[in-house]
């Protein structure tokens, strides 16, 4: 049961994350289906490309890469994606300061982008930082971190939503989902990180990783 309720959480993060990656991807095409009215669809289309595409990749590889049944069973594949969720964050980080200057209704909401975006290339330098060191429990706390601020497009798609159920202003809906998106994700984060929890959180040591990413035992190779 424990189990249970463990993973319950776990599909639905995967679910939300997989179709919001889907649905990122579409800024791909030469003609965006169902296009929101973004200023930088014109003004900056090849930087919201950029941004939609590889903060996409960020989106849907997270959740396999915070079970710590992969970590300890095919360290190697967790390394790689792990180094292709790094790459990925940068890269859509990077754009995202370009893509926050000209935010929907106005430097409000624009600053709250801005401010995510540092945020989230602060947490996962941290996160890369931390694992180049071999403290791996601090870059577990932080990708965790940086996740949640990934995840702030999962957020973002269901508070609009939401306001607009509620008919709440449009442009005061969108400025304060701006900010509410990853403030909400960054807070429940670092709420399960103070009380603790060993669902995600490893209770292996530090040397004991060391020993078990040099085993052979736990190579690319290793069968089921």
């Amino acid at each position: 049961m424990k189990r249970i309720l463990r993973i319950i959480p776990w599909l639905a993060l995967t679910t939300l994350a997989s179709a919001n990656a889907f649905l990122a991807m579409r800024y791909l095409l030469p003609h965006v289906p169902f296009a929101p009215p973004l200023p930088n669809l014109k003004l900056h289309r090849l930087a919201l490309t950029v941004h939609a595409a590889f903060a996409g990749v960020a989106l849907a590889i997270g959740p396999f890469e915070i079970v710590e049944g992969l970590r300890l069973r095919w360290p190697p594949l967790h390394r790689k994606l792990g180094w292709i969720y790094v790459v990925s964050v940068a890269i859509a980080g990077s754009s995202a300061i370009i893509l926050a200057r000209q935010a929907s209704f106005g430097p409000v909401a624009g600053f709250g982008f801005l401010t995510l975006a540092i945020a989230w290339l602060s947490a996962t330098g941290m996160a890369l930082k931390l694992v180049i060191q071999r403290r791996y429990t601090g870059h577990r706390r932080w990708m965790l971190r940086s996740y949640a601020l990934t995840a702030a497009a999962i957020t973002l798609r269901l508070l609009l939503p939401a306001s607009a159920v509620m008919r709440l202003p449009p442009g005061l809906s969108y400025k304060a989902a701006a900010w509410l998106c990853w403030l909400i994700n960054l807070g429940l984060v670092e709420i399960y990180l103070f009380f603790g929890s060993n669902t995600l959180l490893p209770r292996t040591t530090n040397e004991e990783m060391d020993q078990m990413a040099r085993s052979d035992e736990f190579r690319w190779s290793r069968g089921h």
